[in-house]
């Protein structure tokens, strides 16, 4: 096991500024965040601190759960400040209204912070992202020669990737203005820097291409499908193991299905009744089909009965 010193980076947004995309359903706060804290312990070694760039007010943690360990790490950094560090550097002023800006100023961090930069590394995580299986830093977010470990496919990759500090502050040096431009004033568009970084990086062989145990839900409808869905979901996370499981926010509009849900999330999350999730999941699949062939023959046998008459 090779020691590595790293942080770890979280993008917050207050739920009472809705996101650039103006969906209401990502202005509530599910509280992924904890979660996500809470998970970290699963990590092998810790990271040196743990940035949280908030939106808006910074988020309401109950510090009660979490780790004394982990909660001694965390920063909160406000968004505007990197954002200030890049116009200082660059002379260009932010547009933001979703968290993909902030990507350009991630190198600031530790300097805000600490005055000059601490960790070669960081790793970056979104509040949705949850460790499930333990994680050996040095394994799986590195291959060959020490290089950062990324999966073939970045876009909707959905699972932590790890940074060189100054390879990421070159790469956002050598951008054309015209490409700062675009990163830093997307405004309402979602411009992903990572999917023009990580390219280059491999390209220029800084880093490496290897398959990662994770999973992800997106989008899931609602009521009893997204009930379902997940009682699925989670059970096979279980049952397979996966290291890492994203669940989007796309939760229940409905506040009885959403209090269901969030149930079901939490009683997965600690853990509670693996086995029990993947029964409680095949039976309520089995009496949905069941419920339906007997509805469809109910149907089916009253248009032969008026048929026949």
């Amino acid at each position: 096991m090779n020691k590595i010193e790293y942080d770890i980076i979280y993008r917050y947004c207050d739920p009472s500024i809705l996101s650039g995309d103006g969906k209401e359903i990502r202005s509530r706060n599910n509280n992924e965040l904890i979660f996500s804290l809470i998970s970290l312990k699963l990590l092998d070694q810790l990271p040196s601190d743990i940035f949280i760039i908030h939106k808006g007010s910074p988020p309401n943690i109950d510090f009660d759960s979490i780790s004394p360990k982990i909660y001694s790490k965390i920063t909160f950094i406000e968004e505007s400040k990197l954002f200030n560090s890049f116009y200082n550097e660059y002379g260009i002023m932010a547009k933001s209204r979703n968290s993909e800006p902030c990507k350009m100023g991630f190198q600031y961090l530790s300097k805000l912070k600490w005055g000059f930069q601490k960790s070669p590394y960081f790793l970056s995580v979104d509040d949705d992202y949850i460790i499930r299986q333990n994680v050996i830093v040095s394994d799986v977010f590195f291959g060959e020669k020490g290089l950062p470990a990324y999966p073939k496919k970045i876009k909707g990759c959905h699972c932590p990737l790890m940074f060189k500090y100054s390879d990421y502050t070159e790469f956002i040096h050598n951008l054309s203005n015209n490409k700062k431009l675009k990163y830093i004033q997307s405004d309402r568009k979602r411009i992903d820097l990572f999917q023009e970084y990580i390219p280059t990086m491999l390209k220029n062989r800084r880093g490496i291409v290897k398959p990662f145990n994770k999973s992800f839900i997106g989008h899931r409808y609602s009521g009893i499908f997204q009930f379902l869905i997940l009682y699925l979901y989670f059970a096979w996370v279980n049952l397979t193991k996966k290291q890492f499981a994203c669940i989007n926010d796309n939760w229940d509009t409905n506040d009885f299905w959403y209090n269901k849900e969030m149930d079901v999330y939490k009683k997965w999350f600690y853990k509670k009744h693996t086995i029990i999730i993947f029964i409680k999941a095949a039976l309520i699949f089995t009496c949905i089909v069941v419920t339906t062939i007997l509805f469809l023959l109910f149907i089916f046998k009253g248009i032969y009965h008026l048929y026949k008459a």
